[in-house]
């Protein structure tokens, strides 16, 4: 169970991203394709971008059509579209619609100290 401190992290990250039109959320982790990322456990800040603005190297979030979310990194890009990819995947998850893209992953806070960091995407993290 979260405590107050850990709630206080992620209420000032989800106010935020609000502001910017995203959302701020704990991350679970349910296979290991993003390894290394540091998503596991903490939470991650998703703003929307202009679908011409995702570029290769940014991580997103996106919904697949089980309904489920995951979190990737885009390998490829083409009009109307991104490819993904874990970074423990060997292959990728094919060709996404912008349509099912949420967001740009922007920042990264840790759930037990507060630390925050800023996604960059040329580093993939």
């Amino acid at each position: 169970m979260p405590d107050q401190t850990t709630n206080t992290y992620l209420e000032a990250l989800r106010a935020e991203a609000r502001a910017k039109g995203g959302y701020a959320t704990p991350v679970q982790q349910s296979s290991a394709s993003m390894t290394g990322t540091g998503y596991a456990g903490n939470y991650v800040s998703v703003i929307p971008q202009p679908p011409d603005s995702y570029a290769v190297g940014d991580d997103i979030v996106f919904k697949r059509t089980d309904g489920s979310t995951t979190i990737h990194r885009i390998k490829y890009t083409k009009p109307g579209y991104v490819f993904t990819q874990g970074t423990f995947n060997r292959n990728g998850d094919g060709w996404i619609p912008m349509k099912q893209v949420l967001g740009k992953v922007t920042k990264l806070v840790d759930s037990k100290t507060g630390q925050t960091k800023q996604v960059d995407a040329a580093l993939g993290n």
